[in-house]
């Protein structure tokens, strides 16, 4: 599966489509949800279109949070929702914070996730409450989705990927009931082989690697280069360089081996040489003949 937004894309493997785009979210970075959702759904065709997706949030188990008109639509169509707004204004002036104002359930990371759609992007306003959310989610790294075809997916994938159906672990809630520790019954992400199907194989390192390295100062001998280079380069967490053949006058085999043992003595960390080579010389000896 591929999810691509402004700053990139992501693919992982899966069993299933929603599996797999479950894998890409969180190797993104992003936290699955765990308690409580927050919807904010601008027109009513995405309100209409998200419907059924509310619904099995609710019989998974989710605590769903909601601005006033997602709430009214929601609970016309019975759907248990606790409609939330943000702060009001006194006549002072002056903001008085509530245990259920959106500003209050943010900060205190009550929910941890929100699902919000603007109404028409054309209109979208920096003074709107629909990018103050946005903005206070980006601001608390709470995960966000803006795109109602994602928030389908994601519900879609969560119920059969994650959902716990054994009815021993499953939430009790009555209508109304107000117990913010109930927590919806999901399993574990699983990790299977196939999220390591690859060409290659992946190590890793416990520091940087310097891939190129080329000599910086001139006229000393390649023992005191491979000391002063490996040295600087370990203090700067470089566990690995790879000398430029230049680094130590490497022109033919004879000069090869010498610099090799020279190194092997004297470096402070892994090193190795660096060659380029094509299809055309695939010899050590045409390897030369092509550098130098």
């Amino acid at each position: 599966g591929v999810g691509m937004a402004s700053t990139g894309e992501v693919a992982c493997f899966g069993a299933t489509r929603e599996e797999a785009y479950l894998k890409g979210l969180v190797s993104t970075g992003f936290r699955l949800p765990s308690k409580g959702i927050l919807l904010s759904i601008g027109s009513y065709k995405d309100k209409n279109d998200f419907l059924e997706s509310a619904r099995l949030l609710e019989k998974i188990g989710f605590r769903l949070f909601a601005t006033q008109g997602t709430a009214e639509f929601l609970e016309e169509h019975g759907v248990v929702v606790t409609s939330v707004s943000w702060m009001v204004e006194d006549s002072e002036q002056q903001t008085t914070p509530t245990d259920q104002d959106i500003d209050t359930m943010l900060q205190s990371h009550k929910i941890d996730m929100i699902i919000n759609t603007p109404s028409k992007v054309r209109y979208l306003r920096r003074t709107s409450a629909g990018y103050r959310m946005r903005r206070m989610a980006v601001d608390f790294s709470i995960p966000l989705i803006v795109d109602i075809k994602c928030a389908k997916l994601l519900v879609s994938a969560l119920a059969q990927v994650m959902w716990d159906k054994n009815p021993k672990h499953q939430r009790t809630q009555e209508r109304g009931h107000d117990e913010v520790n109930l927590k919806p019954a999901l399993i574990p992400l699983r990790v299977k082989k196939i999220d390591f199907v690859a060409s290659h194989e992946t190590v890793s390192v416990s520091g940087f690697i310097d891939i190129r390295l080329c000599p910086a100062v001139e006229h000393i001998s390649v023992q005191e280069k491979v000391i002063q280079a490996t040295t600087d380069a370990l203090s700067q967490g470089f566990i690995y360089v790879g000398f430029d053949p230049k680094f130590g006058t490497v022109i033919d085999q004879l000069s090869y081996s010498s610099f090799l043992e020279v190194s092997s003595e004297n470096s402070r960390c892994d090193f190795g040489v660096w060659y380029g080579a094509t299809s055309d010389t695939s010899s050590f000896e045409e390897v030369f003949l092509s550098l130098f």
